[in-house]
Protein backbone atom coordinates (compact mmCIF):
# COMPACT_ATOMS: atom_id res chain seq x y z
CA UNK A 1 0.00 0.00 0.00
CA UNK A 2 3.03 2.38 0.75
CA UNK A 3 3.83 2.85 -2.68
CA UNK A 4 0.12 4.07 -3.67
CA UNK A 5 -0.13 6.04 -0.55
CA UNK A 6 2.49 8.37 -1.00
CA UNK A 7 3.19 10.76 1.39
CA UNK A 8 -0.72 10.34 3.22
CA UNK A 9 -1.70 8.84 6.41
CA UNK A 10 -3.50 6.16 6.05
CA UNK A 11 -6.70 7.53 7.52
CA UNK A 12 -6.06 10.58 4.68
CA UNK A 13 -5.35 7.75 1.67
CA UNK A 14 -8.73 6.21 2.62
CA UNK A 15 -10.65 9.38 2.69
CA UNK A 16 -9.47 10.43 -0.80
CA UNK A 17 -9.72 6.68 -2.42
CA UNK A 18 -13.88 7.12 -0.79
CA UNK A 19 -14.25 10.97 -2.15
CA UNK A 20 -12.31 9.79 -5.32
CA UNK A 21 -14.45 7.15 -6.14
CA UNK A 22 -17.32 9.21 -5.90
CA UNK A 23 -15.93 11.78 -8.18
CA UNK A 24 -15.79 9.09 -10.55
CA UNK A 25 -19.55 8.18 -10.05
CA UNK A 26 -20.66 11.54 -10.63
CA UNK A 27 -18.14 11.29 -14.06
CA UNK A 28 -19.80 7.96 -15.55
CA UNK A 29 -23.58 9.48 -14.67
CA UNK A 30 -22.39 12.51 -16.77
CA UNK A 31 -20.77 10.49 -19.67
CA UNK A 32 -23.89 8.15 -20.01
CA UNK A 33 -26.15 11.36 -20.08
CA UNK A 34 -23.90 12.91 -22.46
CA UNK A 35 -24.13 10.19 -25.00
CA UNK A 36 -28.01 9.72 -24.34
CA UNK A 37 -27.93 13.28 -25.68
CA UNK A 38 -25.56 13.15 -28.34
CA UNK A 39 -27.30 10.00 -29.37
CA UNK A 40 -30.71 9.75 -28.22
CA UNK A 41 -30.27 5.96 -27.77
CA UNK A 42 -30.98 4.63 -24.20
CA UNK A 43 -27.71 4.05 -22.33
CA UNK A 44 -27.43 3.08 -18.10
CA UNK A 45 -24.47 2.27 -15.85
CA UNK A 46 -23.76 0.13 -12.60
CA UNK A 47 -20.75 -0.49 -10.43
CA UNK A 48 -19.07 -3.68 -12.12
CA UNK A 49 -17.37 -4.71 -8.78
CA UNK A 50 -17.16 -3.76 -5.46
CA UNK A 51 -14.04 -1.87 -5.96
CA UNK A 52 -16.53 0.86 -6.89
CA UNK A 53 -17.50 1.47 -3.62
CA UNK A 54 -14.46 3.27 -2.46
CA UNK A 55 -13.69 1.11 0.09
CA UNK A 56 -10.05 1.16 0.87
CA UNK A 57 -7.79 -1.96 -0.32
CA UNK A 58 -4.76 -2.72 2.36
CA UNK A 59 -2.78 -5.51 0.29
CA UNK A 60 -1.37 -4.29 -2.69
CA UNK A 61 -1.85 -7.82 -4.06
CA UNK A 62 -5.43 -6.92 -4.08
CA UNK A 63 -5.47 -4.25 -5.82
CA UNK A 64 -6.91 -4.42 -9.14
CA UNK A 65 -7.15 -2.85 -12.67
CA UNK A 66 -10.81 -4.14 -13.41
CA UNK A 67 -12.66 -2.03 -14.96
CA UNK A 68 -15.25 0.32 -11.99
CA UNK A 69 -18.13 0.27 -14.42
CA UNK A 70 -20.65 -1.17 -16.85
CA UNK A 71 -22.59 0.70 -19.57
CA UNK A 72 -25.26 -0.84 -21.25
CA UNK A 73 -26.40 0.17 -24.59
CA UNK A 74 -27.91 -0.49 -27.53
CA UNK A 75 -25.40 -2.96 -28.41
CA UNK A 76 -24.72 -4.46 -25.14
CA UNK A 77 -22.82 -4.00 -21.96
CA UNK A 78 -19.32 -2.32 -21.94
CA UNK A 79 -16.56 -2.43 -19.20
CA UNK A 80 -15.69 1.33 -18.54
CA UNK A 81 -13.48 2.72 -16.52
CA UNK A 82 -13.34 6.38 -15.85
CA UNK A 83 -10.10 8.44 -15.35
CA UNK A 84 -9.73 12.00 -14.31
CA UNK A 85 -7.49 15.16 -13.57
CA UNK A 86 -8.84 18.03 -11.47
CA UNK A 87 -7.48 20.35 -14.00
CA UNK A 88 -6.57 20.96 -17.90
CA UNK A 89 -3.02 19.46 -17.99
CA UNK A 90 -1.06 19.93 -21.32
CA UNK A 91 0.12 16.01 -21.09
CA UNK A 92 -2.36 12.93 -21.07
CA UNK A 93 -0.92 10.19 -19.06
CA UNK A 94 -1.91 6.93 -18.57
CA UNK A 95 -0.78 3.79 -17.01
CA UNK A 96 1.13 0.76 -19.32
CA UNK A 97 -0.07 -1.80 -17.15
CA UNK A 98 -3.61 -0.46 -17.02
CA UNK A 99 -3.64 -0.01 -20.39
CA UNK A 100 -2.77 -3.49 -20.34
CA UNK A 101 -5.39 -4.61 -18.34
CA UNK A 102 -7.98 -2.50 -20.14
CA UNK A 103 -7.36 -4.20 -23.71
CA UNK A 104 -7.25 -7.79 -21.78
CA UNK A 105 -10.77 -7.01 -20.45
CA UNK A 106 -12.03 -5.40 -23.92
CA UNK A 107 -12.52 -2.36 -21.41
CA UNK A 108 -13.02 1.23 -22.79
CA UNK A 109 -11.80 4.18 -21.13
CA UNK A 110 -13.36 7.58 -20.49
CA UNK A 111 -10.81 9.68 -19.30
CA UNK A 112 -11.61 13.33 -18.20
CA UNK A 113 -10.03 16.27 -18.26
CA UNK A 114 -10.73 19.98 -16.22
CA UNK A 115 -13.60 18.42 -13.73
CA UNK A 116 -12.99 21.47 -11.09
CA UNK A 117 -12.22 24.42 -14.32
CA UNK A 118 -14.47 25.74 -16.47
CA UNK A 119 -14.82 23.68 -19.65
CA UNK A 120 -14.74 20.52 -18.72
CA UNK A 121 -14.06 17.90 -21.40
CA UNK A 122 -13.56 14.06 -22.05
CA UNK A 123 -12.13 11.42 -24.50
CA UNK A 124 -13.02 7.98 -25.07
CA UNK A 125 -10.59 5.24 -25.97
CA UNK A 126 -10.94 2.32 -27.14
CA UNK A 127 -9.12 -1.02 -26.86
CA UNK A 128 -7.39 -0.70 -30.39
CA UNK A 129 -6.49 3.03 -29.47
CA UNK A 130 -4.76 1.71 -26.53
CA UNK A 131 -3.28 -0.92 -27.94
CA UNK A 132 -1.67 1.95 -30.77
CA UNK A 133 -0.65 3.96 -27.79
CA UNK A 134 1.56 1.00 -26.36
CA UNK A 135 2.90 0.40 -29.87
CA UNK A 136 3.77 3.86 -31.00
CA UNK A 137 4.51 5.80 -27.90
CA UNK A 138 7.58 5.18 -26.33
CA UNK A 139 7.55 4.14 -22.53
CA UNK A 140 8.19 6.67 -19.71
CA UNK A 141 9.15 6.42 -16.16
CA UNK A 142 6.55 8.88 -14.22
CA UNK A 143 8.45 8.39 -10.37
CA UNK A 144 5.14 9.72 -8.53
CA UNK A 145 3.46 6.79 -9.82
CA UNK A 146 7.01 4.66 -10.00
CA UNK A 147 5.11 2.97 -13.36
CA UNK A 148 6.08 3.32 -16.72
CA UNK A 149 3.45 5.38 -18.72
CA UNK A 150 2.42 6.60 -22.01
CA UNK A 151 2.01 10.58 -22.62
CA UNK A 152 0.81 12.46 -25.51
CA UNK A 153 0.04 16.37 -25.63
CA UNK A 154 -3.40 16.74 -24.56
CA UNK A 155 -3.68 19.15 -27.94
CA UNK A 156 -2.88 15.90 -29.75
CA UNK A 157 -6.43 14.17 -27.92
CA UNK A 158 -10.13 14.42 -29.33
CA UNK A 159 -11.62 15.65 -26.28
CA UNK A 160 -15.43 16.26 -26.08
CA UNK A 161 -16.83 18.79 -24.37
CA UNK A 162 -20.36 18.86 -22.01
CA UNK A 163 -22.09 20.88 -19.89
CA UNK A 164 -21.55 20.83 -16.28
Amino acid sequence: MKYRQDNRTKEEFAENIKECSKIEESLISTYVADIILRTGKKYSWRAANDLAKGELVEKDSDVTSEADFIVAGPDGDVKTEIKFARKHDKVFRLKVSHLKSYIKQKATLVVFMGIEQSEPKYTVISTELMQKFIDTLPDKYFPAWKKDKKQKESKQIEWVKYET
